[in-house]
């Protein structure tokens, strides 16, 4: 739905606006233009209706060069590979553009927080962040960490009469709690992922791509394995964990622009 931005922006920017959508159907495309289409056929939208046009194509580049040569701003969505697909189709000489190229985040989870959350509500968020896109959005995480709360923080309270022996009991105590429920605080987490990831869509072309774009990452030295014993990385399948990105980079990545 990235295409909805770039066309909101420009009509309340008061552009004329040509977006391209993909070729592929998705639902909410049909029925945000369907709505769209309602809204410019009533007669006070007239103006509005003449400067909006809505489009589908494959990768033509004929066609890219007609748009690009006629238009003053152009937005690329989709990353590296997009920009420099569409870039090869020349722009007027005082037109510009506005790209948006491959940017990858990560998650920071606190153990402590994470155990007072109800973890199926959690997942059904973490679900929406990182499956419904395939980890193609910004904001998708791509490397989670966790983190450690626990220590001199809960023992701020302790009277300093007690003693160092008192203290020193204390904290061993706690920490030998923490080593047990940590584990399972992620566990249940990533359960609930996987519940939650029941619905994923994952027909065999799907499968496949990963695979192959795992095999590729592997073969070009991007999938690591061992150090940084403190990290974790999601991925499309149950009790999958590794210590660092390891296919999580670029996983099943598509060139999407609009």
């Amino acid at each position: 739905m990235n295409f909805a931005y770039s066309l909101a922006f420009g009509m309340l920017a008061g552009n004329a606006n040509l977006v391209r959508v993909s070729e592929k159907a998705f639902p909410q495309t049909e029925i945000l233009c369907r709505g769209l289409a309602q809204v410019l056929s009533w007669p006070e939208h007239a103006l509005l209706a003449g400067q909006t046009q809505v489009v589908s194509y494959g990768h033509d580049r004929e066609i890219n060069d007609f748009y690009s040569g006629q238009c003053d701003v152009r937005v690329i969505w989709g990353g590296d590979a997009a920009i420099r697909q569409i870039r090869q189709s020349e722009l007027k000489p005082r037109a510009t553009e506005i790209t948006f190229a491959d940017r990858y985040s990560f998650g920071l989870f606190d153990q402590k927080a994470i155990a007072s959350l109800e973890e199926e509500k959690l997942a059904e968020k973490f679900y929406n962040d990182t499956y419904l896109m395939d980890q193609n959005a910004c904001s998708s995480p791509h490397l989670i960490f966790w983190t450690n709360t626990h220590g001199k923080d809960k023992h701020e309270g302790i009277a300093h009469g007690k003693g160092r022996i008192e203290r020193s009991l204390a904290e061993r105590e706690d920490a030998r709690n923490h080593a047990a429920g940590k584990e399972d605080v992620r566990e249940r987490f990533w359960e609930a992922v996987h519940q939650a990831a029941a619905k994923y869509d994952m027909p065999e072309k799907k499968v496949m791509d990963k695979y192959t774009l795992l095999c590729e990452n592997g073969a070009m030295g991007k999938v690591f394995y061992g150090g940084m014993a403190t990290a974790s990385t999601w991925l499309p399948f149950r009790n999958c964990q590794s210590p660092w990105r390891s296919c999580g980079e670029d996983l099943a990545s598509s060139m999407k622009w609009n």
